[in-house]
């Protein structure tokens, strides 16, 4: 799975292990609401498992949060 982000892109995006540190019992995944904004920025960073770049998305709520590639679906595409 190869995606590429543009800054401007229009992204829906759900935090991956968020829900792994809470106590729901039951087949949910995702039992938050997704966050929805633009990615203003982008950044290579290294951590445990090697190198990975992480997105900043500003939110509708006028939030900046970082997410994974894995964590982002894009709604709109730039040209």
């Amino acid at each position: 799975m190869d995606k590429t982000l543009k800054i401007g892109d229009l992204v829906k995006c759900n935090y991956d292990f968020m829900g792994f540190y809470e106590f729901f019992e039951g087949p949910e995944t995702n039992v938050y609401p997704p966050f929805y904004g633009i990615v203003v920025s982008s950044r290579l960073v290294h951590d445990w498992f090697g190198y990975e770049t992480l997105y900043e998305v500003l939110c509708t709520d006028g939030y900046t949060r970082s997410f994974c590639i894995w964590e982002i679906e894009v709604v709109e595409s730039i040209a």
